[in-house]
């Protein structure tokens, strides 16, 4: 949301493993608070903020300290690492509307979106997912139909959304299908420092559905990833500043596994 800091396809790592062919409608889970942990800096004192504007082009920093846990091994393991988001102007489409490139890079691979900014808000058109096998780096990738809705326009406290599509990848021996169900709700205001300076967020719940249905090496397999996620949104920016995440994924097979992350933008100016 805005130049978002984690993606749907980065969310279900098993994608890159596991496959999908059939999908059917999937419901967004109920919204669940994740209490006060990303809530810091001060209570806004606005209802509604300024309009939301595009991120610039460039390159920002970001750090992320991640933990996973799963069924399989038992153990849990944290990382943490320095990443950085790019984004890119591509083009304006037939309506004038600007398409634009926000990819996240860091650790074992990348995530790549391709969004629009449209009168009525910020949608999904495209991701891809790059990733370091045996073989060499490779990427997997579709794009949504219909686009979906990250953030809609205007925002404003009291503000809620869902909205989903489908898409379908074909990488090697995999080819599978996502269905990506979300809602969202501006639930508040924080004034916040972002790298010395000073700026109003919106505070936002969001709760996503992932369903992967397939075949792989010969076999069907369908994972499920539910996300819950708070975030704090700079609408002047169009960044994210702050994202705490938490995600729970089941596969056919029986495997299971449990993450949790957070992800903080280290500057508002690109390149800084």
């Amino acid at each position: 949301m805005g130049a978002l800091l984690a993606g749907v396809l980065g969310a279900a790592v098993l994608i890159v493993a596991v496959p999908s062919a059939s999908s059917t409608d999937v419901a967004a889970p109920a919204l669940v608070s994740q209490g006060a942990g990303p809530l810091a800096g001060a209570p806004g004192t606005r209802h509604q903020l300024d309009p939301l504007s595009p991120p610039k082009p460039g390159t920002y920093r970001v750090r992320t300290t991640a933990r996973s846990t799963s069924a399989a091994g038992g153990g849990t393991t944290s990382t943490k690492r320095d990443s950085t988001l790019q984004v890119l102007d591509l083009t304006r489409d037939a309506s004038g509307n600007l398409h634009q490139s926000v990819e996240s890079t860091g650790g074992q691979g990348s995530q790549r979106d391709e969004v629009v900014w449209r009168e009525n808000g910020e949608y999904l058109v495209e991701s891809s997912l790059g990733f370091i096998t045996p073989f060499g780096n490779n990427r997997a990738g579709c794009r949504w139909t219909p686009p979906v809705e990250r953030l809609p326009q205007p925002l404003a406290a009291g503000t809620s959304w869902s909205s989903q599509g489908t898409c379908r990848v074909s990488s090697g021996p995999a080819k599978f299908t996502l269905h990506q169900a979300v809602k969202g709700e501006v639930t508040g205001t924080r004034r916040m420092t972002v790298g010395g300076v000073g700026v109003d967020v919106y505070v936002i719940q969001m709760s996503t559905a992932i369903r992967q249905a397939g075949r792989f090496g010969g076999r069907s397999v369908v994972v499920a990833v539910t996300v819950q996620e708070t975030s704090l949104l700079a609408p002047d920016y169009g960044l994210t500043v702050r994202s705490d995440t938490e995600s729970a994924s089941s596969v056919s097979n029986g495997g299971s596994a449990h993450s949790s992350s957070e992800t903080v933008l280290e500057s508002l100016t690109p390149g800084a």
